[in-house]
């Protein structure tokens, strides 16, 4: 019966229509691949001769080990934000003579083929034979390649677990994930090392049995938790039962908004506490409160281009992400949306609205950090009228004239799935346009009249706000029929 679901698997994969569509974006992304592997097995061929070089009189496994503990969180957080776990659709195979813990075991083992487990074996294995066995001899050698591999099992379940348990558990998740870049974010600026506190610990784990066998239990634990989330949730029962939980949340905030589009915001906001992929925008909105930590040096900011960038990114996580695929989001209901009475402009001013107030609640949130960087304040105020002002209404005009289908279950933040070549040329003038105004008033020696520049360009646009959402309704009605034809291709 495994068999017949890998088998089943792969027919649908070759089925795909993934295939066909975006075979730029295919290509990019496995000639993408192909360079990392490359890049991988290059370093692991010549790791232990640059370990050599820098650190002559040290040994290179150990050294190795010093540095683990850097790739294995920031391997944490791409598998959290980038890695896709494999899903069944469940309900063909509830009605068959098929156990729901032979489902859950399929889920588990079918998900360790991932890039993010196969990749860092090309280090792995021209590593040890080339560094780890000449320093270690093959039989300590081994202990270490199955130290990595153990890890790296561990790494994954983990990022499982975590994914899986976001909707439910969205707290915990969260608060992990934003331990982890914390505790990056406070070594890199000096305040203890990560590097120092896990080398003898990575030392230990392959030179002793015990370090091992706690490995091993690690990662049993950590499967049998992803095995028993999985098999609780092998009914379909229980997705409808979450949905009416959810539906608690009836979001009576917007209602200050009018009986129109307050409505209207009350569903886009219950649509994105519904879905996971809007949900893991919501929660690395926050996370990326912490941004402008890792430009902290010495108690300052290192530079003011960085805090713009900085700025741009925390006040405008949410808008910034989200609003790409503005009207993308609707798409599997849009011909819905087009044949019930509401008002195109109560649409669109519903949107923006939402996005708007996400740009406030994250510039409250961000406040704390004038306590220490007053000049951050500034930047962070500006940025917050740029978002307002600029951003949105370039993400708006966006989806007008580029917006493509997407599944909101599939894949996670980075999932491409709605994205085309204009969302990523659309983020070249929006993050460049204020740093390029600052570098022209910072050569003029006149750097605080350059951020406040960037504030009346921000507030440029939200003075024009009835002006470019009039544009915008009227280009909306034009083109309503041809954006759904989109929605249905």
């Amino acid at each position: 019966m495994f068999f017949k679901l890998l088998k089943n698997d792969w027919l649908a994969l070759r089925r795909s229509s993934m295939w066909t569509q975006s075979v730029i974006q295919n290509m990019f992304l496995g000639f993408f691949a192909l360079y990392l592997i490359l890049q991988f097995t290059a370093l692991g061929f010549l790791g232990g001769e640059l370990i050599r070089e820098y650190f002559p009189e040290e040994n290179p496994v150990t050294v190795t080990n010093r540095f683990l503990i850097y790739y294995f969180l920031s391997d944490l957080l791409m598998r959290f934000f980038l890695q896709k776990y494999p899903s069944l659709q469940l309900q063909p195979y509830l009605t068959m003579n098929i156990k729901k813990r032979l489902l859950s075991r399929y889920l588990c083992v079918k998900s360790l083929v991932s890039f993010f487990n196969i990749a860092p074996l090309f280090f792995v294995i021209p590593f040890y034979f080339w560094t780890v066995q000449p320093e270690l001899g093959a039989a300590r050698g081994i202990h270490w390649v199955l130290m990595m591999l153990l890890l790296m099992g561990i790494n994954h379940y983990l990022s499982y677990y975590i994914d899986r348990n976001l909707g439910k558990s969205p707290y915990i998740s969260i608060s992990l994930l934003s331990a982890v870049v914390l505790l990056m974010t406070l070594d890199y600026n000096g305040y203890f090392s990560l590097s120092s506190t896990f080398e003898p610990v990575f030392s230990y784990l392959h030179e002793h049995l015990t370090g091992l066998l706690i490995l091993v239990a690690l990662l049993a634990l950590l499967y049998f938790l992803v095995y028993r989330f999985l098999r609780t949730h092998a009914y379909v029962q229980v997705g409808r039962q979450a949905d009416k939980e959810r539906d608690v949340r009836d979001f009576a905030i917007f209602n200050q908004f009018g009986p129109s589009i307050g409505r209207l915001m009350q569903l886009e906001a219950k649509l994105i506490w519904r879905n996971k992929r809007s949900k893991a925008y919501l929660w690395m909105s926050l996370i990326f409160l912490l941004y402008p930590l890792l430009f902290v040096e010495n108690g300052q900011i290192s530079s003011n281009a960085l805090m713009i960038i900085s700025g741009l990114l925390v006040t405008g996580a949410f808008s910034l992400n989200y609003g790409q695929l503005l009207l993308s989001w609707n798409s599997t209901h849009f011909d819905f949306i087009l044949a019930q009475n509401i008002q195109v402009r109560d649409y669109l001013e519903a949107k923006f609205t939402l996005l708007a107030w996400s740009n406030v609640v994250l510039f409250i949130l961000s406040l704390p950090y004038g306590i220490f960087f007053p000049k951050m304040l500034l930047v962070n105020s500006v940025m917050f009228l740029f978002n307002t002002g600029v951003t949105i209404f370039a993400y708006l005009y966006l989806a007008l004239y580029s917006s493509k289908r997407m599944d909101m279950n599939k894949g996670g933040a980075f999932s491409f799935e709605g994205f085309g070549a204009a969302h990523y040329l659309i983020m070249f003038p929006i993050m460049f346009m204020p740093i390029f105004i600052y570098l022209i008033f910072r050569f003029m020696d006149q750097r605080t009249i350059g951020l406040i520049v960037i504030g009346l360009v921000g507030l440029l646009g939200i003075a024009l706000r009835r002006y470019l959402m009039n544009r915008a309704v009227t280009t909306f009605t034009e083109r309503k029929y041809e954006i759904n034809s989109k929605f249905k291709q």
